[in-house]
């Protein structure tokens, strides 16, 4: 079933379409969306992207856009750019999920390299990066949402711009620090044991608590999503955040019902929103009471004299 729509919501769209695939007794609903930039604000085409790419984390549900335009690309996680052309014989080809496909990607957009970092900001995904643009804004050490000497790379994925930074700063021999959460200390302490015996001042760190949600407060998650959660610093937050968020929705299926796919889809899902709009909500007072031993400010004040 393909349904052609422009939205514009930061709601129910994973409700909306489990509620169109029973009308339709369809198995699966594909949204297309061309060129979704066309008349927006850039404030909104950003909203936007989040909210289709919100809508994508929906059980049995795909979202195809379509754009020519660099900073809509750059939203979107690398593993789901398709980059699409005529080969010599007029014959339409599709590149997908591998590094010839940004390339081609990023030269045809005119994506390019910020000559001006000094230093590289390792973390897990675009979520991190979100939640520590929003915190820094409020210390007086540096806002990464603005400040140019810092470019993140995502570890585990990314988007085309983290991607085309990461591949032309490789050789520069700038400083490194890598931030990556506590839950997967299997994973990445033998990094952050590598990277901490370094004798070039690189450093790397685990999150005190299990994860960088854990260091948000209720109150900001309430202000920004409209649900109330209570955890503790070991406590899976997304997806008690995606629970209650579902137990809210008009979805006709009970958690209970929900398979462990589609759970961690919402779980995803919540955590970018957790991240995006509800770090927004942070506020000094409320990062003192989640953090209260600096632990974040001491981050952001080794981040800031490595680049100053």
């Amino acid at each position: 079933m393909l349904i052609g729509l422009m939205l514009f919501d930061d709601g129910h769209f994973r409700a909306e379409a489990e509620r169109r695939q029973l009308a339709a007794n369809s198995p699966g609903i594909i949204y297309a969306v061309e060129e979704p930039e066309s008349s927006q604000h850039p404030i909104n085409q950003k909203m936007l992207i989040n909210a289709l790419l919100e809508l994508s984390d929906a059980g049995n549900t795909q979202v195809l856009i379509t754009t020519h335009v660099p900073g809509i690309a750059a939203l979107v996680p690398p593993e789901s750019i398709r980059y699409v052309h005529h080969d010599d014989n007029r014959h339409p080809r599709i590149i997908e999920n591998d590094e010839d496909a940004l390339r081609l990607v990023a030269d045809q957009l005119g994506v390019l390299p910020d000559k001006r970092v000094r230093l590289l900001l390792y973390v897990e995904g675009p979520n991190d990066v979100a939640f520590l643009e929003n915190i820094s804004s409020l210390t007086d050490d540096i806002n990464l949402a603005t400040d140019p000497r810092v470019a993140f790379v995502i570890s585990g994925g990314g988007n085309l711009k983290h991607w085309v930074n990461r591949r032309y700063l490789q050789g520069l021999g700038i400083p490194k620090i890598h931030i990556y959460d506590r839950d997967d200390e299997q994973g990445y302490q033998g990094q952050v044991d590598i990277v901490n015996g370094r004798s070039n001042g690189d450093w790397a760190t685990l999150t005190a608590k299990c994860e960088i949600e854990n260091y948000l407060h209720p109150e900001a998650i309430e202000d920004a999503l409209g649900v109330t959660v209570a955890f503790g610093d070991d406590d899976d937050v997304p997806m008690i955040v995606a629970q209650v968020i579902h137990e809210g929705s008009e979805s006709p299926r009970e958690w209970d019902e929900v398979d462990e796919r589609d759970r961690s889809k919402k779980a995803s899902s919540a955590k970018r929103r957790l991240c995006v709009e509800a770090a927004a909500y942070m506020t000094t007072e409320r990062l003192g009471e989640r953090d209260p031993d600096g632990e974040i400010g001491g981050w952001l004040a080794r981040i800031a004299a490595a680049v100053g």
